[in-house]
């Protein structure tokens, strides 16, 4: 019990089945609650004003014991065990009194009822209700990553993150290393150079669609000591959904509550709702998803593109996800994969962000061991060494491949953040002459800082080699 938080845990004492043990969770719930220490000490006293000895158990000795058993790392697996062995003997209990209502001649519909709301995870949804300050003022400026770095976050805590793309391009590739990153596997800690936060509460895959595809996939990933760990943390459900999501849109609900997962992986969504193409079809999807969303659970969603005429080229976009525009309306996160089949080496637009985009990226998939790097970068600090300075318009076609006024200001937001990290300097333009602004490596051998001599902007930089270079290998390639 050292180290572990009762709040995090949602685990109720009521789910003990030794009373003493239910004792001991009730205890250590009120001094949370009371904001005071949970110690060994201060269990003790609380039991003890409780009347609650254990000695028969052995004291106070037997409570050291237990607070030290474990680690907090494990105790929401710990949690998840308690909470199971609850559920059977609830399941037990009415199925004993379904049995004695047939027996009887009683109508079992009372107790059938009880049994299955048990089992599809207790009540369907929470009263979300909030106090509109608390609602305004508590919300971060910010969202908060569970996949991302600081302003670049791909993955955001309470907002669905959709990977599409054509079949073969390696959607469930990377759903399935967020998977295990999410599981909390440290090989996974981190994908295409930005972090994966664990979730202690677990991952539930899915895999809809091919899921003995899916196994022989993640079997390269997975190495055999990580064996139990991966039991303790990730439950798999193959094949279809017990329910059209059109049929009953509180099934992701249910789920994630039947199995006590906080991460839910969904591969594919042309697995779970019908009639994707129509808004009533993806109207469904995305009230499925929000109810999930909304209940605590992180959704990780793989889908299809629209097949593009080979004769098409440009930069993807929210227009080439396959299906009602729900879909993507109602994601926080989207990222667009562009290849051909079995490509080991293919394109990633984020195409939607919540908050400033990544990429675009050149990644590969290692097909032997199912990891994914990146192959190529943009470092736009090495772009204004080698060009001895460039435009947001440079900068926007070595990223995006346009230098339309859109993406000239998304490229001029990521150049301010290379400033901020005093990486590079700006030297202001002049509309007068009609000089656009220069941002300039900071390194520059001889370069004057962006106020030049005077305060005045200096434009008389050094001539160095590699003015042509746009990309640069990643790290350790």
């Amino acid at each position: 019990m050292q180290g572990v938080d009762p709040a995090e845990l949602s685990l109720q004492a009521d789910q003990f089945d030794d009373p003493d043990h239910e004792a001991i969770w009730a205890a250590a719930c009120r001094l949370r609650l009371a904001d005071k220490p949970v110690t060994v000490v201060t269990i003790g006293d609380a039991l003890a004003a409780d009347n609650v000895h254990l000695n028969v158990k052995g004291g106070r000795p037997y409570l050291a014991g237990l607070w030290e058993a474990g680690l907090p790392v494990d105790a929401q697996a710990h949690a998840d065990i308690v909470r199971r062995h609850a559920l059977d003997r609830e399941t037990l209990k009415l199925s004993r009194l379904i049995a004695q209502d047939i027996s009887e001649g009683h109508d079992p519909g009372r107790h059938v009822s009880a049994l299955v709301e048990i089992r599809e995870g207790g009540s369907p949804v929470h009263n979300r209700a909030i106090a509109g300050g608390e609602f305004i003022f508590t919300a971060s400026e910010t969202p908060s990553a569970w996949w991302g770095r600081g302003t670049e976050v791909l993955g955001a805590t309470g907002e669905s993150l959709v990977i599409a793309g054509p079949q073969g391009t390696g959607k469930s590739t990377i759903g399935q290393q967020l998977a295990l990153g999410r599981v909390g596997l440290t090989d996974y800690s981190e994908l295409l150079g930005y972090p994966i936060a664990p979730d202690p509460r677990g991952v539930l895959y899915l895999a809809c669609d091919r899921s003995i595809q899916v196994a022989r996939s993640m079997l390269r990933m997975v190495p055999k000591s990580a064996r139990d760990i991966v039991n303790r943390r990730m439950d798999v459900w193959r094949g279809p959904l017990p329910k059209s999501l059109n049929d009953d849109p509180l099934a992701l609900v249910k789920l994630g509550r039947t199995f006590h997962r906080g991460t839910i992986v969904v591969d594919s969504l042309k697995d779970t709702t019908r009639a994707l193409k129509e808004d009533d079809g993806g109207s469904a999807y995305n009230i499925a998803r929000q109810h999930a969303l909304a209940e605590g659970f992180e959704i990780i969603e793989l889908h299809h593109t629209k097949k593009r005429p080979t004769d098409v080229r440009g930069r993807p976009s929210v227009d080439d996800v396959y299906g009602s525009t729900w879909i993507t309306s109602g994601a926080g996160s989207v990222l667009l994969l562009d290849g051909q089949p079995g490509d080991p080496v293919v394109k990633l637009f984020h195409v939607k962000q919540p908050m400033d985009d990544v990429g675009p990226l050149t990644i590969e998939h290692d097909n032997r061991t199912g990891r994914t790097h990146v192959r190529f970068g943009v470092d736009l600090v090495q772009a204004a060494r080698g060009r001895n300075g460039i435009t947001n318009a440079d900068a926007a076609r070595l990223l995006f491949e346009s230098d339309s006024a859109n993406d000239r200001k998304k490229a001029e937001r990521r150049l301010t953040v290379l400033v901020n990290k005093g990486l590079l300097d700006k030297i202001p333009g002049d509309s007068a002459t009609q000089t656009a602004s220069l941002w300039v490596a900071k390194d520059l051998p001889g370069h004057l800082p962006a106020g030049g001599q005077n305060g005045k902007a200096s434009r008389h930089l050094p001539d160095l080699p590699g003015k042509h270079l746009q990309v640069v290998p990643d790290k350790g390639k």
